[in-house]
């Protein structure tokens, strides 16, 4: 690949031998590890130049279907331009390009930029061996560095790219799931943070939803945050206000879902009962968490797209999202700790 962008009076690129000095100048400017850096690993390294000088840099290091996403740095004169973004952005469309589904990466100072941009926070010893057996994984990167996991080519059936904000919540959605959250938790995750709705109780309240009602074989978990997420923006907070937006919005969410997928009922979308556990070892023998992934993004996608489409003035009063913190706080559940 030989790729070039221009961005704002920047220019993205591949990485070249030349850049080696330049690029490691950049990451210790940063305090990020150089010692592996050299002409081999820069083959999947991208730069960005502003009148011919490295001021931006990122790497992947792929390994099949699954790549680290490295060396993410900027140079401090030129931060706050978006050139981070564009980076990952960039890193991103390349690993698309070589096969990878998913990027791992490691941080001890940007958690909150990679979960704004689609990653999930996940536990060291659910990182792909691979992964882990990498030199930055390995000994660069310190112990208490934070591991995120997003998905890249998951994103890329979102209904004719309406939106970045769109992409980036199903790509978190689908990185919460690949963490360590369950199908119904991931979605309404998902959504509440979309809408910017921030609750105590999200997502434990929808626990009991995931695997199809706690593998009763009940309705799809991941419909069940949808059908959550929209009650935490269209639902009523006084017996006064009308059902009916957030009733259209959970019947739109339904029929597309259904329309999509054949049915909402967790057993029909599976081929197998998960209460069993004959069914536990199909769904584990046919990886069918695969088809469990795409139902949470799709399911994301759908929710916030009903949302929008019912949504107005009268039925969203300005309190709601503050009345959901407050109303939590009189409920009597343990804090953590």
């Amino acid at each position: 690949m030989n790729r070039q962008t221009q961005n704002q009076g920047y220019l993205f690129r591949d990485a070249q031998a030349e850049d080696t000095v330049a690029c490691k100048r950049l990451l210790s400017e940063a305090e990020l590890p150089t010692e592996d850096l050299s002409d081999t690993v820069l083959e999947h390294f991208v730069v960005c130049l502003a009148h011919d000088e490295v001021v931006g840099v990122v790497g992947l290091e792929p390994a099949g279907a699954i790549a680290l996403l490295r060396s993410l740095a900027v140079a401090k004169a030129h931060r706050s331009q978006g050139i981070a973004a564009t980076l990952l952005s960039e890193a991103l469309t390349r690993a698309r390009a070589c096969g990878v589904a998913t990027l791992f990466t490691l941080t001890t100072t940007a958690k909150q930029f990679f979960e704004k941009h689609g990653f999930a926070v996940i536990g060291r010893a659910r990182v792909p061996q691979v992964i882990r057996a990498s030199t930055q994984f390995r000994t660069l990167c310190p112990d208490t560095a934070v591991c995120l996991v997003r998905a890249t080519t998951d994103v890329d059936w979102v209904a004719d790219k309406k939106s970045e904000a769109m992409t980036l919540s199903v790509a978190r959605s689908v990185a919460l799931f690949d963490s360590e959250f369950y199908c119904a938790e991931s979605v309404l995750q998902a959504v509440a943070e979309a809408m910017d709705v921030t609750c105590k109780l999200i997502p434990q309240i929808a626990t009991g939803l995931c695997s199809g009602v706690a593998r009763s074989c009940g309705p799809c978990g991941a419909v069940l945050g949808g059908v959550l997420g929209i009650g935490l923006v269209l639902g009523r907070t006084s017996a006064q206000q009308t059902i009916e937006p957030a009733y259209e919005a959970v019947r739109m969410l339904l029929d597309r879902f259904e329309a999509e997928f054949g049915s909402s009922d967790c057993r029909d979308l599976l081929g197998c009962d998960l209460g069993t556990e004959q069914g536990q070892i199909a769904f584990e023998s046919q990886a069918l968490c695969s088809r469990c992934r795409n139902f949470v993004g799709r399911a994301t996608q759908l929710a916030l797209e009903a949302i929008e489409a019912h949504r107005s003035i009268e039925s969203i009063p300005m309190e709601t999202r503050d009345e959901c913190q407050d109303q939590s706080r009189s409920i009597p559940i343990q804090d953590e700790g």
